[in-house]
């Protein structure tokens, strides 16, 4: 049987799925988040799912990469409007080389996947991804998603170039801010979950934001330069550009994003 939280996230299956392959997804996707990606049961996976058959997995997906995969494919379907609706205003306002702009892209999408119950159970399952990235089977799946869902694909080319590093360094960089920011995404949906004080999601996600930027700008010790957001003017890093008005419109840029996400969100809710 479908738990109740998965029904209430997905409604009807997107193109592509049938109902019993996205409740396989759902269920993995908590499962992998608890268990970790190599130690989880594909059989507790199909039980929990509410599938009779302990081979679903193999039926539907071929295999744990290929259910990886499909789970992969489906969460950042979901968000590929959102980011290329980013990407698409980033253009239009010349600021495809910026950093902070693109930073945005690349971390705020995922708070259109928050459960009813405040929960991000893709955030927790990306966190134990990460550990397995470079590996060759899992890996291979980010380069199908990437060439289906350009925009995931586009926004991290185009800040490995605003950073001005090789692809590797600023790979780790990214890697390192984007593991951060959804840490303090699991973390306040814990703290929700236990009853525990916390601050309103808006100035949590806002102060993530904030460390994930100074961290993409931050100078390089291996080569001893800074970050470089491409200007207009000088080509001043993006720390030495922003005045204090400009750090100002985009704290309220981002309050306004996070607003239209909670409102969105809402209406999907209600609709349901």
């Amino acid at each position: 049987m479908i738990t109740q939280q998965a029904q209430i996230d997905t409604g009807s299956p997107p193109d592509g799925l049938n109902r019993n392959q996205l409740a396989l997804i759902l269920a993995a996707e908590r499962e992998f988040a608890k268990e970790g990606i190599d130690q989880a049961s594909l059989r507790r996976i199909a039980t929990l799912a509410g599938n009779g058959n302990n081979n679903a997995v193999q039926y539907h997906f071929e295999s744990r990469e290929g259910l990886v995969l499909a789970l992969l494919r489906y969460r950042v379907g979901q968000m590929e409007a959102r980011r290329r609706e980013m990407l698409h205003n980033a253009r239009l306002n010349g600021k495809l080389g910026h950093i902070p702009t693109l930073a945005r892209s690349f971390c705020l999408p995922q708070l259109d996947l928050q459960t009813d119950d405040g929960d991000f159970p893709y955030a927790r399952f990306l966190l134990q991804f990460y550990a397995l990235y470079k590996d060759k089977e899992y890996r291979k799946g980010v380069d199908i998603i990437t060439s289906e869902f350009p925009a995931i694909g586009e926004t991290r080319r185009l800040l490995i170039d605003a950073m001005g590093y090789d692809q590797e360094w600023a790979h780790r960089r990214i890697t390192a801010g984007f593991t951060m920011f959804l840490g303090v995404l699991v973390r306040h949906a814990g703290a929700i979950r236990s009853g525990l004080p916390t601050e309103p999601v808006t100035e949590i996600v806002e102060d993530a934001m904030e460390i994930v930027i100074a961290g993409l700008c931050a100078p390089s010790p291996l080569h001893g330069t800074q970050a470089v957001a491409p200007s207009e003017d000088d080509g001043a890093s993006t720390v030495e550009r922003m005045t204090l008005a400009e750090l100002e419109e985009e704290n309220q840029a981002l309050k306004d994003l996070i607003g239209e996400l909670s409102v969105e969100r809402s209406r999907r809710k209600v609709a349901r």
